[in-house]
Order: C-alpha cells, then structure tokens, then sequence
C-alpha cells in the first residue's frame, strides 16, 4: 500500500514508537530504515508522511554507529535535502532534516550532502521562512556554527545570506539563549575574514548591534557573553572589520566592561585586547 497516504502515515506512526529503543539488530535486518525511504521517495510532496518519516530518521541517527552508517548508505541524506526542497514553511519537517543533519555533521557522507552546491542556501531559506519557529532558528543556527568551524564552508555560509540569517534569528528569536550564543558563535567565526566589512552596507549596522543586545539581554549567561566578547575581539582585529564597530564604540567599551566585571576568567583577557584595539583604531 506503498500509494496510500493514509496507511503510510498510520505505519510510520508505529515505527516511530520503535525508534529510540528498538534492539539496533532488528532495526538493521528488518531493512525498516529502507522501508522509510520508499516512504518519503513515493509521498515526496505529503507534509504529514515527510514529518513522520524524518521524526524516525532523526531517532535513528541518535543511536548506534551501524544505524547511523544504515542512514547514510541508504541514502536517506537526500530526503533531507528533498524535504528543505519541497517543504521550506513547514517547520517540524525543517527542524528534523536540520537535527539529522546535525547528528551525522562529523560523518563524511553528510560533509559532502552539505557541500554540494546550493545546499547552504537550501537551510538559510528554510530559516528565514520561518523565522518565528524558535527551535528551527535554534537547530538552524546550531548547523551554520558548525558550517563555519571550517574557512571553506565559512565563505560559503556568508555568500548564502548566512550572516543575515543568523541576525535576523537572533533579532526574532531574543529571548532564546541557545539563539543568541550560536549566533554570537557564528558572527565571531565569519568575523576572522578581514573583507567582512565589504559583505553588506546593509547589514553591517546590525552586526555589533545584535551581538551587544544579546549581551544586554542574557548579563549572567557566560555562553553568551564569552562569544560576544570573541567576536567582537575579532571584529576590532582587522581594520577593514573595525570600521564596523566605531558607530558603536561607547557601547562596546561598556558592555566589555560588563562583561569583565561579571565573568573575569572567561572575558578579560580578550575584552582588554578589544579595547586596546578599538583605541588604536581610533587613531587611524
């Protein structure tokens, strides 16, 4: 009954009661993982069967390293970038194409899945569709961080509107610390390309702006404060960035101050070196 919507729904309903401690033996011989993917192949455009299939695939990749292999070899990978295709606004399918992504990051196939050419924009456009969705900003952002850990990926992230994706999650989605800290993590990665102040005029006002709110809006989260205070260190690092952070210089000689005062291990060495650096800009 592989063409009833239905029946299908109903099956993956009950698989994903299994999912999280089914014995990993029965999982793999039962080739249910392989069953899942003629699932989402034949109901590509059923939201409802998308949701439930995915919800499994983001169970599975949770759990041992044989099924994690099953879901990479299957080729399961490229449900995921099919549902970020056909099913950008629908953010429960989003946020579990975007936590198996997440889970199978280190593995090789999911490196290359992310890589290919149009990917990134793929997850930046899911994000901005739903911008209200806290937990697809967070998942989201939580992916581009760790795009960016790599230059390579980095370039890619920023000429995908990754920059601009990540400020307006931080602006829509403020009161969520995981956002802002991912963010602020995010900023301070892109932040080493000394040519980021050429990116946007647009956006370049917003940049210090989001990271200096969302240090006033979470003044006792180290996470938070401990990655500002890296990104804005990066910022002030090369002139071309530091440009960006003269509008605000007040402000972020008072925030680092903040910054120190609560949190002295984690922030003052490199809140002093920022201040140092914005006072020699200063000079220029």
């Amino acid at each position: 009954h592989i063409g009833s919507n239905l029946i299908q729904e109903n099956a993956l309903d009950a698989l994903c009661l299994l999912s999280s401690d089914a014995d990993s033996e029965i999982l793999l011989t039962s080739n249910i993982i392989t069953s899942i993917k003629d699932s989402l192949d034949n109901h590509i455009e059923e939201s409802n069967v998308q949701r439930r299939g995915l919800s499994i695939l983001r169970n599975f990749s949770l759990r041992d390293e044989k099924i994690k292999s099953s879901i990479e070899s299957s080729g399961c990978l490229d449900n995921c970038t099919k549902a970020l295709e056909m099913h950008t606004s629908t953010p429960n399918v989003i946020d579990s194409a975007f936590s198996i992504f997440l889970h199978l990051f280190n593995r090789s196939e999911c490196q290359k899945v992310l890589l290919r050419r149009g990917m990134i924009e793929l997850i930046v456009h899911a994000m901005m569709a739903n911008v209200q969705s806290q937990r697809t900003q967070m998942l989201g952002c939580s992916l581009l961080c760790a795009l960016c850990e790599t230059p390579h990926s980095r370039v890619i992230v920023v000429d995908a509107c990754g920059l601009e994706a990540t400020v307006y999650a931080m602006l829509t989605q403020f009161s969520s610390e995981s956002v802002q800290d991912k963010g602020c993590r995010i900023l301070s990665c892109c932040s080493l390309d000394p040519l980021m102040a050429c990116y946007s005029e647009e956006l370049n006002p917003k940049l210090v702006d989001t990271i200096l709110t969302a240090m006033d809006n979470f003044p006792d989260s180290v996470k938070v404060h401990e990655n500002a205070v890296i990104a804005l260190r990066n910022f002030a690092s090369y002139e071309s960035n530091a440009v960006i952070l003269r509008p605000h210089a007040d402000r972020v000689a008072n925030s680092l101050r903040k910054s120190v005062a609560k949190f002295p291990n984690e922030c003052a060495a490199r809140a002093n070196d920022t201040l140092k650096l914005i006072r020699q800009n200063r000079r220029k």
